[in-house]
């Protein structure tokens, strides 16, 4: 009967073990998840410091549509976020499509579809409201080169506004 006993008692431990560590590894994975969930939400997030140098340059310029640069130089191991503001001439509510692409590079080989750009397709502004918006770059898959590239915005299928910018990737 002891033997039985030591032995229930030894199983017990050792479940109990088991379930411990499986507790502290769902605890661990929750908190992974929960802190790359906020990571991405303060990613989206614009500081109002950037918001009042990028409304700056659209009312100093006048124009339409501004990037916060147009000369950038990356590696290719780099992932990097860039700012666009774009501000509503309409009288009216628009809903504006943004596409951002590379036309093309200066090398033979290399494919200006290989750059990656992650950012907002669609915006909606009240008349004369501005908005500025994250957009990042990941050339992960790029060949080292200069590339043309650009920030188009349409508005019902129309060309709305358009600036280019060059991205040299080492």
């Amino acid at each position: 009967m002891k033997k039985m006993n030591k032995k229930a008692a030894i199983e017990m431990s050792i479940n109990t073990i088991v379930v411990l560590v499986l507790a502290l590894a769902m605890l661990g994975v929750g908190l992974f998840v929960i802190q790359r969930v906020r990571e991405g939400a303060e990613a989206l997030d614009v500081t109002e410091e950037v918001k009042s140098q990028m409304y700056d340059k659209l009312e100093s310029s006048g124009a339409k549509l501004v990037l916060d640069k147009k000369e950038i130089t990356m590696k290719t191991t780099d992932r990097e976020e860039y700012y666009y503001a774009i501000k509503n001439v309409f009288g009216e509510q628009e809903t504006f499509s943004v596409d951002i692409d590379c036309e093309y590079c200066i090398k033979d080989g290399c494919d200006p579809d290989d750059i990656n750009f992650y950012y907002i397709e669609e915006v909606n502004l009240n008349p004369n409201e501005n908005i500025v918006h994250p957009f990042t770059i990941d050339p992960s898959g790029a060949s080292p080169d200069f590339y043309s590239c650009k920030v188009n915005v349409t508005s019902n299928g129309q060309a709305y506004a358009l600036e280019r910018f060059n991205l040299r990737i080492e």
